[in-house]
């Protein structure tokens, strides 16, 4: 009776405890969702004004979205430093995307040096976020930040071929030949080379071009060395020997072969009479272009092959 007594008059009590709990509990819920719903109206609201527009219209939901979003509206509206605060509160969330914005606010704010001191090379999207700032906008730099930014390139064989190649894309020859052989004293790779001998090909001094292709090739023979030492050998007046390496794309496999070394292969057999060939390789890589993505490059070759065909 005694035992049975306790439980009757406890009972109570630990009702009262447990609608006490349940009702706290169901506050606390409530405001979470009430705050959950609150973060997503704002961030909605704010991602919204982000895609539609581009003025101060977009800070009317700042104190309600996250500080990433925040931070990317502060920065679209050209408030770099309040920006830069925002992405720094949302690195835990949003690291990589976060730490990108800062260095771009750093750059955008002319501040060169805390760029430079943000880096982190071993995170492949900063990277190549120095080698896009360096070929694009290394003109507009400091002398001093320029000298960082291409010191820091200089101890990555991959990082300066990177860079190499981007300035390629901008027809920067001149800048490829110096800043690449200066490293080509000092560094083994043969990717950078082979960027150096890039730009002497596309300067037309073929005979340095295969000079340099040709010690590439002898380090690495593989296909694309192979093609662009037989194209500067070939460009350079030693055509038997370029057409030898030119025609190391017929070893690949049938469909399966690069369709701008065939059109290579195409154009030289026509220059030196052989249109059979010519029409032969040429027919093959329009065949092997089912998507359409070299029209224009097979078009023109058609053009080279049908002229010199003719004369």
């Amino acid at each position: 009776m005694t035992l049975r007594r306790h439980l009757v008059l406890r009972w109570p009590q630990t009702t009262a405890l447990f609608q006490v709990t349940v009702f706290v509990a169901a506050i606390l819920l409530c405001f979470f969702i009430f705050s959950s719903l609150q973060s997503n109206w704002g961030n909605l609201a704010l991602l919204r004004a982000l895609y539609t527009t581009r003025d101060g219209a977009m800070m009317h939901f700042p104190n309600q979205a996250s500080p990433y979003l925040q931070g990317v509206a502060h920065y679209r509206a050209g408030n770099f430093s309040e920006a830069h605060r925002h992405f720094q509160k949302s690195l835990a969330t949003h690291p990589d995307l976060a730490r990108n914005f800062m260095l771009e606010s750093a750059l955008a704010e002319g501040d060169g040096q805390k760029m430079i001191e943000m880096l982190d090379l071993s995170r492949p999207s900063e990277r190549i976020f120095l080698v896009k700032v360096l070929a694009e906008q290394g003109d507009d730099l400091p002398i001093g930040i320029q000298k960082q930014s291409k010191d820091m390139i200089k101890t990555d064989p991959l990082l300066a071929s990177a860079y190499l190649h981007l300035l390629l894309s901008k027809n920067r020859f001149d800048e490829v030949v110096e800043f690449g052989s200066n490293l080509s004293e000092n560094s083994d790779s043969p990717q950078i080379q082979f960027m150096v001998g890039r730009a002497h090909f596309y300067k037309k001094d073929y005979a340095n071009a295969a000079r340099i292709f040709e010690e590439v090739y002898n380090r690495q023979p593989i296909l694309d060395n192979a093609v662009w030492l037989g194209k500067a050998l070939f460009n350079s007046g030693r055509q038997e020997e370029g057409l030898h390496f030119l025609e190391t794309i017929l070893q690949q496999p049938s469909g399966r072969r690069y369709i701008p070394y065939l059109v290579d292969l195409s154009v030289a057999y026509a220059s030196v009479g052989r249109c059979a060939e010519a029409r032969q390789i040429l027919h093959e890589a329009t065949a092997t272009d089912r998507t359409g993505d070299q029209r224009v490059l097979l078009e023109s070759a058609q053009r080279t092959v049908t002229g010199r065909c003719q004369e």
